[in-house]
This record gives C-alpha cells, structure tokens and sequence, in this order.
C-alpha cells in the first residue's frame, strides 16, 4: 500500500515521452500492428551491445523504462498488452509480447541481492516487489470491476470490510456506482493519473466531488473570457502563492480594471484550490478502495487473518 501512494504523479505523458519509443497516450487505441518475421530469420539476441548500446531481446534503456511506466500504470490486463503496443511505437505486437513474457519470467524468480536475474538479464534497479504489488492491486481492481458490473445494485464489500473501513461507506453525495465508476477510470486512464480521470468529463467527477465536500463551483472558461474582453492577458493573473488581496478602495478606470484583474486572479487561485482538493479526493478514495480489495483478499486467500503476503495491514491503519 506504500507503494501504491508513493512516487505517483500525473505527468505520464511527460514521463513517457521519448522520440524514439513513445509519444505519450494516444486518443483511442491504435489496431495491433503485427509484422511477421521473415520464415528463417534468427530470433532476436537476449542481449547485445554495451553501455547506452546495451538491448534487451532488442528494447534498449528508454524502451525498458517505458515498458516499466505502462506497467506501472495499467499491469498486464488480460495479458494481451493491447495497452503496451500504442505506447511502444517503435515494437511491433511480437516484440512486446516476447519482451513481456521474459519480463514477467524475471518477477516470477526468487527475490535476491544479485545484481542480474539468473539468465544474466541485468535488473538495473527494479524494484521486483514493487512491481509485484502494482500488478496485484490492478488485477483486483479488473475483478472488482468485473464482478461488481455482474450484480448490480448489490454493495461493493461485505459487512465485514465496511466494518474494518467504515469510510467506504455512501457519503452525502458519493455512493457505491461512484466508487465502480472510479474503479474503471483508473483501467481507463492508468493508475496514478489523478488529474486525468478529474479532468475525464464523461465521469462528472467535478461536480461530483464538488458537492460531497462543499466546494466552490468556479468556471474558468468564464473567468478566463471575461478577462479578456477586459483588455489584459490572462498570463497577468496567474496567482502565484497566496490568493491576491483587494485593492484599497480607488475609483476610476485604472483601479476598475486593476479590480477586475484582482478579481479574477482570485478566482483563478480558488479554481486551482479546488482542483487540488478534488484530485487528493479521488487519491485518497482509489487508496481507501484499494484497502477494501486487499481485506477481500486476505478474507479469501487467508481466512482473514493476518498474511505474510504483500496485502498485510493492521485493522484501522
């Protein structure tokens, strides 16, 4: 669950970016692109090259690190990587299902202090365990949603998780079809990407969170149209650190447009508050969700007691 809160953020597309691998997540999914080896050609090396020249079954430093990214964000799925071929544009369907298969060999070995898995692959840096969690986590995430669109109406988690995490219960406006719907945006948009799935207004989650914690309901596109007919670019207005105080009272034209411009800076800071609120809204749920799915596990899995598994939790933490 550490691993889960920390080191996310929601600059994939800035992460992911590279001129020889990716260009970020694309709208809509691409069709798999599959070209065929030539009928006799070798198979690619496992490894080759030195230093920045160094390659995996072909995948070099930045196609490594990026096929680390999309796991991170989506898992393995149905392990069909349908998330991993728009992303990779540089690897055919082939590739990435070979490099993903010796990928997930490597997670399958005993954790140990060695620097390289035991087909000489070097591990540069992974965090096996890490990445264990992550793919954990997303494939309960994929069942609950699965399961939870079979029944519907019926609540998310037993009496028993809802007793060990009472916060799981319906707020004032937040109710379980919220949280399935929070659910799929993060298979959606990829886990991590808070800003996203905020931002995704097919969910109206704007509104949503608005009313259950009694925000302000501040449209920017009025405030940024307004200013400008005023006359002043929007850039002038831009809050930097606390909110802008009023003006001392002074009348004409200058101190008019000098008050509207106040104005809407202040707006402006208000909006950005607001945004932050509902994005650590949505974190702080995803995380509480995640808890509730790794109690069902524990229930299942261990007679719901204590596991030395990855899921372990003291009741209230």
């Amino acid at each position: 669950e550490d691993v889960s809160s920390d080191g996310e953020d929601d600059n994939y597309e800035a992460e992911l970016t590279d001129s020889e691998t990716m260009s970020g997540a694309p709208s809509g999914r691409r069709g798999y692109r599959k070209r065929a080896r030539v009928e006799g050609m070798e198979p690619l090396p496992l490894m080759e090259g030195e230093g920045k020249s160094f390659r995996v079954l072909g995948f070099n430093q930045s196609q490594r690190a990026a096929f680390v990214q999309v796991l991170m964000r989506f898992g393995v799925g149905e392990f069909d990587w349908a998330e991993f071929v728009p992303r990779l544009k540089q690897k055919t369907y082939e590739e990435i299902q070979d490099y993903g298969r010796l990928f997930l060999s490597h997670l399958a070995e005993e954790i140990t202090d060695s620097p390289t898995f035991s087909d000489g692959v070097p591990k540069e840096g992974l965090r096996v365990q890490d990445v264990l969690v992550r793919i954990a986590v997303l494939l309960l995430i994929r069942d609950k949603v699965k399961s939870a669109s079979e029944r519907s109406g019926e609540p998310l988690f037993g009496d028993d998780v809802m007793f060990r995490y009472p916060a799981l219960k319906a707020g004032r406006i937040w109710s379980r079809e919220h949280d399935l719907i929070l659910l799929r945006a993060v298979l959606k948009h990829g886990y991590g990407r808070w800003q996203a799935i905020l931002d995704d207004k097919d969910l109206q989650f704007q509104e949503v969170i608005s009313q259950e914690l009694n925000l302000p309901v501040i449209n920017l596109a009025g405030i940024i149209g307004n200013h400008t007919q005023s006359g002043s670019p929007v850039a002038n207005v831009e809050p930097t650190g606390d909110p802008p105080k009023g003006l001392n009272g002074e009348s004409g034209p200058a101190s008019d447009s000098a008050s509207t411009g106040a104005d809407a800076a202040t707006l402006l800071y208000q909006f950005r508050e607001t945004q932050r609120r509902q994005v650590e809204f949505i974190k702080k749920r995803v995380l509480l969700l995640e808890k509730g799915l790794n109690a069902e596990y524990q229930k299942e899995y261990f007679g719901g007691g204590k596991s030395n598994g990855v899921y372990s939790e003291e009741p209230g933490n």
